[in-house]
This record gives C-alpha cells, sequence and structure tokens, in this order.
C-alpha cells in the first residue's frame, strides 16, 4: 500500500511540474533559436522512428518514377524551393526563418528511402513547418515529388532549371523594419 502511495505522489508531483511549466512561459517557444539539444535530439528521433513506422503503409513505388521527375521538379519550384532551396536557389525569406531549418535536399535525403520521404511528402511532419501535402495532392503528384526529391543532388542548377521551368512562380509584399516602407520581391 506505501508503495502504491508513493508511485501516486510520484505522479502527482510530476503532473503539477509539468503544468507549472506549461503554464509559466519559461519554455520559449520562438523560432528565433534552435531547441536545446535534449529537446532536439528527442524531436529528431521520435520523428525519424515514426516516419519509419508509417512507411510501411505507402503503396508501391511506381516502376516509372524516374520519368515523373519533370513534373516533380516543377511542383518542388513551386511548393518546396522557398523553404529547402534547390539547385542554384537559395532558401527564401520563409525558409529562413524556419526552426528547425529545412534540410537542405540538394545534399540529399541521408538515409531515407523512396517509400519514407514519399510518406513525409505526403502526410508532413508537426512543429518544422512541413505541410502535409496528400490533402492538396494525389498520390501520383506525391510520387513525382519524391522522384525530383531523390533527385536533386544529381541535378546542375541549369538541368534543375530546365527540368522545373525556371525559376520558383512567388511574389510577395512585406514592410522593412524601418519605416514601414512597403517592397515587392518576385521570382
Amino acid at each position: 500500500m506505501k508503495t502504491i502511495i508513493t508511485v501516486i505522489a510520484v505522479l502527482l508531483v510530476a503532473a503539477l511540474g509539468a503544468a507549472a511549466a506549461a503554464y509559466s512561459g519559461w519554455f520559449d517557444v520562438s523560432a528565433s533559436h534552435p531547441h536545446a539539444p535534449m529537446t532536439q535530439w528527442l524531436l529528431h528521433t521520435v520523428m525519424e522512428q515514426s516516419v519509419r513506422q508509417h512507411a510501411h503503409a505507402v503503396p508501391p513505388i511506381p516502376a516509372d518514377l524516374d520519368a515523373r521527375l519533370p513534373q516533380g521538379a516543377g511542383l518542388f519550384r513551386d511548393m518546396c524551393a522557398q523553404c529547402h532551396g534547390a539547385p542554384g536557389v537559395d532558401r527564401d525569406e520563409v525558409g529562413q526563418g524556419l526552426m528547425p531549418q529545412a534540410p537542405d535536399l540538394t545534399k540529399g535525403t541521408g538515409e531515407w528511402k523512396p517509400a519514407e520521404v514519399f510518406w513525409i511528402i505526403k502526410n508532413g511532419i508537426r512543429l518544422t513547418g512541413m505541410p502535409a501535402w496528400g490533402g492538396t495532392h494525389s498520390d501520383d503528384q506525391v510520387w513525382a515529388l519524391t522522384a525530383a526529391v531523390l533527385a536533386l543532388p544529381t541535378l546542375t542548377p541549369d538541368r534543375y532549371r530546365e527540368l522545373s521551368g525556371g525559376p520558383p512562380h512567388s511574389a510577395h509584399v512585406h514592410s522593412d523594419q524601418h519605416g514601414g516602407h512597403q517592397h515587392a520581391h518576385r521570382q
């Protein structure tokens, strides 16, 4: 009986401590600074294991995956290069402001397998800014994006521009920090 009371007391103190931390505002949720190393390790490990576990349910890789590269490069240009960059294309302001930073896919996908890349593109990754494109794009389009992501490290800037149809199609207007003047960026 004493052991049960001790366990309940420890759990109660832990719950109260967690609630106090949550309501204190002590934890910095800003995207201006990286996570503490332990938090970064924990979030990354959970993400990796989750992707690997859930990617087992991905449909088989299409036999014509390489043929989907031109479509995928265009989709990547319009939806992904802003955050990830591309061959000869730097991340834009949105991508530079992400925390954690989106990976530079021109350097490869690490140890991610094609099915895992597909799963990430389709489902997104919480707490990273990576959207779930599966709600707005078909599996065929997600496979085309997968083909592009897998090919990025082998593409020269000229070949990427040729496949993707040119620079990203984006424009936005914002005020500068010093006087409220507005200016537009067009790419």
